[in-house]
C-alpha cells in the first residue's frame, strides 16, 4: 500500500515530468520520413551511422524543415573532409540540403542531447 508521502512524491514526479515534456514539445521537431536513416553504406562508411542519426536529430530542429527526406554521406575525394548531408522539405514545397562536418555533428548534438533523450527520440 502506498502511504501519503509516497503519493505526494509520485504526484510531484509526474507533474515535473509533464512540465519537462511540455517544455520539450514547444520545440519544432520535423518528422523523419520512414526509412530515411535505414540507409546502406559501404563497409568503410558503416561506422558513421551514429553521426548520421545525430545529424538527422539536429536538422529536425531546424524551423525551416517541414520533414527530413534524405540523409547520407558526401565524399567528393579523399583529400576533402567527409560531410554528412540532410535534405529537408520546407513549408513551400522546396527542398534544401544542409552539410555537416563530423565536428559540427558532434558539437551540435551535445547541445540538443538532453532534449533528444527527453523527447524519447520521437
Amino acid at each position: 500500500m502506498i502511504n501519503a508521502k509516497e503519493t505526494i512524491a509520485i504526484k510531484i514526479s509526474t507533474l515535473l515530468f509533464s512540465v519537462l515534456v511540455l517544455v520539450g514539445c514547444s520545440e519544432h521537431l520535423a518528422p523523419v520520413l520512414e526509412g530515411v536513416t535505414d540507409i546502406t553504406l559501404a563497409d568503410e562508411y558503416k561506422g558513421y551511422m551514429p553521426e548520421i542519426r545525430k545529424a538527422t536529430e539536429i536538422q529536425r530542429r531546424n524551423k525551416k524543415c517541414k520533414e527530413v527526406g534524405v540523409v547520407g554521406l558526401s565524399v567528393k575525394n579523399v583529400s576533402e573532409e567527409l560531410k554528412i548531408f540532410v535534405t529537408c522539405h520546407d513549408f513551400s514545397g522546396d527542398s534544401f540540403n544542409t552539410f555537416y562536418s563530423l565536428n559540427e555533428v558532434n558539437e551540435g548534438y551535445e547541445r540538443i542531447k538532453s532534449r533528444v533523450e527527453l523527447a524519447g527520440n520521437q
